[in-house]
């Protein structure tokens, strides 16, 4: 399902049922909520800055969007999930696979293919292209890395080791791509789906807009 936004793209011509109903935040919880999601987030890598708004739509703000955190961290704490996910399932995660892991998670902007190659051999590697797309190949199945089939590129997951199905935030200004892990959408759209009679084996969501950033700085936001 790709869902176009208020960008001259018009809008996605498919929604879910429940989707479009006003949140009506639960005041009275905010505290309790807030020091659920403090304990979940590890100091640091939680943006204070959005803390009451996490709170008040009942999850984190995905890293992606968060106006201040360090990506030094997200890089280092991807390869020690992954290399945890590896262990667990007992592949191997090869310095190649590392690496090229490593590469994508450079900034949260989609990265193709040829764009990893383009860096192996920036440092002196030069490894052919059917070995990159093995690695990705593989990144991909053990749920660390993901594929944006509308950009033809790679993302890393935010949620490694556990199945779940894709919901990306796409800025079409800057190129950053934020992941959703929020289920209720997958309830909803496959509610919907299920009326029509129609088996919904996975979910593919992607919403194309401007990020927090970008929107920010439109003439006339302050």
């Amino acid at each position: 399902m790709r869902v176009g936004a208020a960008n001259g793209r018009g809008r996605g011509a498919a929604h879910a049922e429940g989707l479009d109903q006003p949140h009506r935040p639960d005041v009275n919880g905010f505290e309790r909520k807030l020091q659920h999601y403090n304990k979940l987030t590890k100091v640091g890598y939680f943006d204070h800055a959005n803390a009451k708004d996490d709170a008040m739509l009942g999850q984190p703000r995905p890293v992606a969007l968060r106006t201040d955190h360090d990506h030094d961290r997200c890089i280092e704490e991807a390869l020690n999930a992954a290399a945890e996910v590896c262990r667990e399932l007992g592949a191997r995660f090869t310095p190649l696979r590392r690496r090229v892991l490593e590469i994508v998670w450079q900034s949260h902007k989609p990265l193709g293919a040829y764009g990893i190659l383009d860096v192996l051999a920036a440092e002196g590697r030069r490894p052919m292209p059917p070995t990159v797309y093995r690695a990705l190949d593989f990144l991909v199945a053990k749920g660390l890395v993901h594929r944006i089939p509308s950009l033809n590129a790679f993302i890393g997951c935010t949620s490694p080791g556990r199945r779940h199905d894709g919901q990306y935030l796409i800025c079409h200004n800057c190129g950053t791509v934020a992941e959703l892990s929020d289920e209720n959408l997958n309830v909803a759209f496959g509610k919907a789906a299920r009326s029509h009679g129609f088996a919904v084996e996975s979910v593919l969501t992607e919403a194309v807009g401007l990020c927090p950033a970008c929107a920010g700085s439109r003439p006339g936001n302050p």
